[in-house]
């Protein structure tokens, strides 16, 4: 996957059919970028220091990497919140799931009496006719 998780909808992420660990491993992943850019972005901005001396422009190159990195900030809670949604939705699925699979077991069972029942009302009826024939050729 070349494409970094920040670039994908919920949608695209439920399309891509990934466990939860791998989706933690993206998230992870996509931390370790941030940080190794906001890495060298300080280190960019270290020797950008020591090469300046208009402390005006300092401030404002700082200012315009402190709004670079909540902006970052920002974009990391989105994807922690899709990847936390796409968790959600993927727990409710296997529940729902889970759900069905005990309705069509009982479903299954209760059929299996109901045949079992109407075979044992027609043993019944045929021993009851049975019974029935003898009387009747008693009464002969």
């Amino acid at each position: 996957m070349n494409q970094n998780i920040q670039d994908l909808s919920i949608n695209e992420i439920f399309k891509l059919d990934i466990d939860e660990i791998m989706l933690e491993q993206l998230v992870n992943q996509e931390q370790a970028d941030i940080n190794v850019q906001i890495h060298n972005q300080l280190e960019q901005e270290v020797e950008n220091i020591t090469k300046h001396e208009d402390i005006s422009q300092l401030d404002f190159n700082v200012a315009t990497h402190l709004n670079q990195l909540n902006l970052i900030v920002e974009n990391i809670n989105k994807v922690a919140e899709q990847v936390q949604q796409s968790i959600d939705y993927e727990s409710s699925y296997c529940l729902v799931q889970n759900q069905l699979c005990n309705i069509i077991i009982k479903s299954r069972q209760e059929l299996s009496l109901r045949d079992k029942l109407k075979k044992n009302i027609q043993q019944a009826d045929d021993k009851d006719i049975h019974v029935i024939e003898i009387i009747e050729k008693c009464l002969q």
